[in-house]
């Protein structure tokens, strides 16, 4: 760019002030962009979903509950899977690093629909909730061990949530207009 006697930038012409507050809005717009982002987040450095209260009374995982006209089984047997990998047919998904996927079984009627986001998530005990991401028809985890039984007029399907893994205690919670019922999901390694 032209500079006159003092090192100024002197007379530019149409282009070159064009160039020049392209530059500038080059270098300009991603640093608004990311104090935008900051304050959304909170000033966390993360933007975390809703929180939301852990429940004060639940059922332990593999317990069969009445919710409202239907029995639901949450981790029949207590079993849970955690894994890195999920196997989608011919796509396989990586959770980032610091989440791990959550897969619980989970037996409804056959009658019912598939559990929707809005009515299951998990809370861990800080309260951090993490919406229901998929539903599956067949076990998404390799080698995820043995197929739990479903039983007369029930089906099995697997609940996918993506979960942080400094969690500590989780809990899968129904929420539906005739209440709210949640069962405590095991620790990995740990005791229930």
């Amino acid at each position: 760019m032209p500079r006159d006697k003092k090192g100024n930038l002197g007379r530019l012409g149409p282009r070159e002030r064009k160039a020049y507050r392209y530059l500038i809005g080059l270098l300009v717009a991603p640093a608004v962009f990311f104090v935008l982002y900051w304050l959304y987040a909170g000033g966390k450095g993360d933007a975390e979903g809703e929180r939301v209260s852990p429940p004060g009374i639940f059922h332990q995982a593999g317990d069969p509950v009445m919710a409202g006209d239907r029995t639901l089984l949450a981790a029949p047997g207590g079993r849970v899977m955690r894994t890195a990998e999920l196997n989608l047919g011919a796509n396989r998904v990586i959770a980032e690093s610091g989440y791990t996927f959550t897969v619980i079984p989970l037996v409804v009627p056959e009658d019912s629909g598939d559990p929707s986001t809005p009515h299951w998530y998990l809370v861990d005990g800080e309260g951090r909730k993490y919406n229901l991401l998929k539903v599956l028809p067949a076990n998404p985890v390799e080698g995820g061990g043995p197929v739990p039984e479903a039983g007369p007029e029930k089906r099995l399907v697997y609940l996918v949530f993506k979960v942080n893994n400094q969690s500590g205690d989780t809990f899968l919670v129904y929420a539906s207009e005739k209440g709210r019922w949640a069962w405590k999901i095991p620790r990995p390694g740990g005791p229930p």
